[in-house]
Order: structure tokens, then C-alpha cells, then sequence
């Protein structure tokens, strides 16, 4: 629903007029966009990637030293294996190691904030996720924090949109990868804040939703998977 949502308002460009009237069905004025070559609403700009967002990338501190990581008390330290095992979510909290105090600083590490839309750039491109909490990445990442006037959500549906331009657009001997500069080329429409500031308050209550429903779900896995060897060697039995 959210990215049907997302589709019909910045896509076919039928988001709510002053009316309520879809505004390119109901004849909303439409303007040539020479460098798009094509139409966009009266009143919209086109920018780059980094106009939505301020792209940050990722590091791995030295795993020959123990000291740089750790198990649940430190920083989140997504990678791409994470975002693989994190598929069907929209949101992710950790990933398998957090990372120390000490490890933040040999890697020079950056600490992005909640609501950052995470982007893997290589290995493979296009596992995306938004961040629950402060989190870091390894080099596996192009991480967009959201400039003002623009939510998580719709970072992320627009970075989900020009996914196959991002891959087009990647290079690599070994494995493709993108870099920050070759997002900063790729040209994105940007609404207007009236229409930004709309889908944000129709979009919210799904994604908060979704976020919940994802914790629940992780709660009950973690019961399933601590009741199951109980439930097998007789600790515990179930009433009839």
C-alpha cells in the first residue's frame, strides 16, 4: 500500500490538489523538463540523490583486534550479510557485531542517526533498510541521512525507485560496486514541500505500523527459539 502510495503521487504524479482532485487525471498544469526530457508538475525541481539526503559511507576497524567489537552493548555495525538476512523488513536495529568505542575511532567510523536510510553499494547493490536506532556501517554502504523537508520513508522509496539506474550506473572488476559520486549524478525530481509534507503525514501510520508488526515478530521468534529445545527435552509441557 505505501509504495502504491509512493507510485501514484510521485510517479504518475496523481497525489491530492488543492481540491482533492488526482492532479494530473483532473488537467494539473505540467511542465516540460529539459533535463529530465520529460513533464513534471508545475512547481517541482529536479536535483541529484544527495539533494534528499547527505550520502555517508562506511569502514571496518581491524578484526584481528578483539577489542574493536562486541556483542550488543556498542554502536550497531550494519553490513550487506545483515540487510540479507534483515529481507522483508523495512527497518533494522544491529546486525550480527556492534562496534566499541575503540573500533569507532581506529576506523574513524561515522554514527548516523535514526531514520538514516541504509543503501548497500556493493555485494550486492540494492538491499536498503532504515535505521531504528544510531547505527554504522562497513564500506559495504552509501548511507542517506535525510535533508530537511524530506522523511525516511520517502528517502527510501525514491532510492528503491532509481535502483536499476544506481546498478546501471555501478562498476567494479570483481564485483560491481557505486560510489558516492556517481550518486551525486543521478537526477531525482524533487516536489514541493506542500506535497512532501502530505504524503508524509498519509505514510507515517503505515510505517509505523510495519515497524511495530516487525518488532513483534522478532519478539516471538526470539520466544519460539528459546521455548522449542525446552519444549524437546521436557522442561516444558503444554497444557491440555
Amino acid at each position: 500500500m505505501a509504495k502504491t502510495l509512493y507510485d501514484y503521487w510521485f510517479v504518475q504524479f496523481d497525489f491530492p490538489d488543492a481540491d482533492g482532485k488526482l492532479y494530473k487525471t483532473s488537467g494539473g498544469k505540467m511542465v516540460w523538463n529539459t533535463e529530465l526530457k520529460r513533464d513534471i508538475p508545475e512547481g517541482w525541481r529536479v536535483g541529484t540523490l544527495n539533494s534528499i539526503g547527505d550520502i555517508i559511507g562506511g569502514s571496518t576497524p581491524s578484526k584481528a583486534i578483539d577489542e574493536n567489537f562486541c556483542f550488543g552493548d556498542g554502536t550497531p555495525w550494519i553490513t550487506p550479510k545483515d540487510l540479507s538476512n534483515n529481507k522483508g523488513k523495512k527497518y533494522i536495529t544491529r546486525g550480527e557485531f556492534d562496534v566499541t568505542e575503540r573500533g569507532l575511532k581506529e576506523a574513524s567510523l561515522k554514527i548516523m542517526p535514526v531514520g538514516t536510510v541504509l543503501l548497500s553499494s556493493r555485494a550486492p547493490i540494492g538491499y536498503l533498510a532504515i535505521a531504528r536506532t544510531d547505527v554504522t556501517t562497513n564500506q559495504g554502504f552509501k548511507s542517506f541521512v535525510p535533508k530537511k523537508g524530506f522523511s525516511s520513508e520517502y528517502v527510501y522509496y525514491t532510492i528503491q525507485n532509481h535502483i536499476p539506474e544506481i546498478e546501471a550506473n555501478s562498476s567494479g572488476s570483481t564485483f560491481k560496486e557505486v560510489s558516492t559520486s556517481t550518486l551525486r549524478t543521478i537526477k531525482t525530481i524533487l516536489p514541493n514541500d506542500e506535497v512532501l509534507s502530505s504524503f508524509y503525514n498519509k505514510i507515517k501510520p503505515i510505517f509505523k505500523k510495519q515497524d511495530y508488526v516487525e518488532l513483534e515478530n522478532i519478539e516471538l521468534t526470539l520466544l519460539r527459539d528459546w521455548l522449542l529445545p525446552m519444549l524437546m527435552n521436557g522442561q516444558v509441557k503444554i497444557q491440555d
